[in-house]
């Protein structure tokens, strides 16, 4: 009999990812993330296109149902077994597509998982529409249930008639050889007497080597586990369960298997059969759905992480220039540096942690790339071990890149790290960087564009890497190191992030003769480097404008409240958003609303619609210690005006309310 309930648990945790986009994001609130955004790096397909594509293109049928019973998913081949008469099953309910199924043993199935937290699982089921029998196994979640599917009706008939002819199975190795499960059977003495074709394929030894071999020593890998388990069936005339075995090239093999003990006539033990169904590329698809979910744990648990840290840094750094405001004394001066300094470097941390997990875009500035090799250097001399030396070499005249300076810096990073892991004895890590022209013959990649690039290099004196692993370094969740070590994502998230800034990566590695990773970034146009340096400067005063400030922390409220007051703002505070609305309506003059997007209670989305019911047309400016707080078409739908980007300076407030008084934002 075919088995793979097991794999259920698998499909389960697909709903997490699959489910959540299918069901959550359609009905999420305005807390909810852009949609598309996964969480993978920038360029790669989001993880959940990768799942669906993944479960379509399986073999067995899987559906979801959400609480209210609707179908939300189905592959095809559920498609193909639920719509078998015609009928369209998505987005409907399941029990009025299928009334005859109410009361049944499925229906009592479903509610069961639905109430609990278990699988519940019905091995053998009968599909009356269809005239078929079904192992399900339907996997509860927080949306609704999974339902995993296969259709047993022949590997049902097979195991009926090995069960009635159990003592003539010599008379039917020609059915047995059709079976899609590798079958043995073995005498009392552990001799095996039957090897049919599918157990040739799986194995690797023809049924005239493994005829008269002991089953204990040619297949399996514990072989004490293998002692239970023949005990147990001696016992108890059967069991089911997973085992590890192995070929005959010795490559492991996981099996569900299934054992029974075969009596004669007289009821006396005669023999053991055993039914096997491979299962190892099933388990590794396990393991990346089991690798994906948590990632996507980590996005959200990053997510609330970065909202809180952001409200925290905002108003130190925003508490900067007001202390420094007519300070002499070096000592306080210096302190001050520090404070805003080490605030700077938790915000970069925020959104090293956001960009890991959840693919974040940040802001794309003009970045001086020496300055930038330089900070990765101080890094890896201050953590790397002393037995790994650093050193840098620069063009003196770098052309500088446009893009985001924390990915930027966690792309060196990620390098400059598996450089230090490949170096476990110490060795030299060389960064350097060159101005490079890339011509139609120098292009390796037809998708690269031709021009100007900055050329950034990380190099190292480590072990190297022979071709096939060179070929598969950049695939999501590949990794060379042991099990803990390493999650396979840092390369992949490396080279996403290149991709977005449209750049390209190349590697270099032999055995025994290092590694170096080449980083291609274009180079900024003419004349950015100078726009960049001007950007921000001019006229952000006021002229008595009212703006009210709408955020749940006070902390925030107060610093935004001072900082605009100084410049000759008068501001009005809420803490929330029904404090703001009664506000707007009190207040014609209000010329600029600036509120959080992520408050308890009312939030941000909804604060902009109550503060329009009385100021029609009051430009706003939306803040959000996450990014993916408000999609960017909701946001639209709310005609915002400006987006403020938490952690935020004192120079970012003042020149955003400027140009969104001024028209320019």
């Amino acid at each position: 009999m075919a088995l793979g309930l097991v794999a259920g648990l698998a499909i389960g945790l697909a709903l997490g990812v699959l489910a959540a986009v299918v069901v959550g994001r359609a009905r999420r609130g305005s807390d909810a993330g852009t949609a598309g955004e996964g969480t993978t790096a920038p360029g790669a397909p989001p993880p959940e296109s990768r799942l669906a594509a993944t479960l379509e293109r399986i073999s067995d049928a899987f559906y979801t149902v959400d609480r209210d019973w609707c179908v939300t998913y189905a592959n095809r081949q559920a498609l193909a077994i639920l719509t078998g008469r015609g009928q369209d099953v998505l987005g409907r309910n399941f029990w009025h597509s299928f009334p005859h199924l109410v009361d049944t043993p499925l229906y009592h199935a479903f509610h069961a998982a639905m109430a609990g937290d278990e699988p519940v699982v019905l091995d053998e089921w009968w599909f009356r529409p269809i005239d078929r029998w079904f192992t399900l196994r339907v996997h509860p979640s927080d949306h609704g249930l999974s339902v995993y599917f296969r259709d047993v009706t022949r590997e049902r008939s097979d195991r009926l008639a090995l069960q009635s002819h159990g003592a003539k199975l010599s008379e039917q190795a020609e059915l047995l050889d059709k079976a899609s499960d590798a079958i043995i059977v073995s005498d009392l003495d552990d001799r095996i007497t039957y090897f049919n074709r599918r157990a040739e394929l799986l194995y690797g030894w023809t049924a005239r080597e493994a005829i008269g071999q002991s089953s204990r020593a040619l297949l399996h890998e514990d072989v004490d586990v293998y002692d239970d388990v023949r005990a147990t069936v001696q016992l108890e005339g059967e069991w089911a369960g997973e085992l590890h075995q192995h070929d005959s090239a010795g490559e492991a093999i996981v099996v569900e298997s299934s054992w029974t003990l075969v009596r004669d006539d007289d009821g006396e033990p005669r023999s053991i059969m055993v039914i096997n169904a491979d299962v190892t590329e099933r388990r590794a698809f396990e393991q990346h759905l089991a690798r994906v979910q948590r990632m996507e744990s980590i996005g959200e648990l990053a997510g609330g992480i970065a909202h809180d840290l952001n409200n925290v840094l905002t108003p130190v750094m925003m508490a900067e220039p007001i202390l420094r405001r007519g300070e002499t004394d070096p000592v306080k001066l210096k302190v001050i540096d520090l404070m805003a300094g080490s605030a700077r470097r938790g915000a970069d941390i925020v959104g090293q942690i956001l960009t890991f997990a959840r693919g974040v875009e940040g802001e794309r500035v003009t970045v001086d790339v020496d300055e930038l090799l330089a900070e990765v250097q101080r890094f890896a001399d201050e953590t790397f071990l002393k037995s790994v030396r650093t050193t840098r070499d620069a063009d003196p005249d770098l052309w500088p890149v446009v893009g985001d300076p924390t990915q930027l810096h966690q792309v060196l990073l990620n390098l400059c790290v598996n450089a230090r892991d490949a170096m476990p004895s110490g060795g030299q890590l060389s960064l350097s960087a060159a101005n490079v022209v890339v011509d139609a013959q120098a292009v390796r990649n037809s998708d690269v564009a031709t021009g100007r690039y900055v050329r950034l290099a990380v190099k190292d004196e480590g072990s190297g890497m022979p071709p096939d692993v060179v070929q598969r370094i950049f695939e999501p969740f590949f990794t060379t190191k042991g099990q803990g070590q390493g999650t396979g994502l840092g390369l992949s998230v490396t080279a996403g992030i290149v991709r977005s800034h449209g750049g390209f990566i190349e590697v270099d590695s032999r055995p025994g003769e290092g590694t170096t990773f080449e980083v291609h970034l274009p180079a900024a146009p003419d004349g950015s480097a100078a726009q960049a340096a001007g950007a921000g400067e001019g006229e952000v005063a006021g002229g008595g404008e009212v703006v009210l400030v709408v955020d749940d922390e006070e902390v925030i409220r107060t610093t935004v409240a001072v900082t605009l007051e100084g410049e000759g703002y008068d501001v009005l505070v809420a803490g929330g958003g029904a404090e703001a609305a009664e506000l707007a309506s009190q207040r014609e003059d209000v010329a600029v609303v600036v509120t959080d997007m992520m408050m308890p209670g009312m939030d941000g989305a909804a604060t902009i619609r109550a503060i329009r019911e009385h100021l029609d047309d009051v430009p706003v400016i939306a803040s959000s210690g996450v990014q993916t707080a408000i999609s960017r078409a909701e946001l639209d739908d709310l005609d915002v005006q400006a987006v403020l980007p938490k952690p935020f300076t004192t120079a970012r407030l003042l020149r955003t309310v400027r140009e969104v008084l001024d028209g320019t934002g």
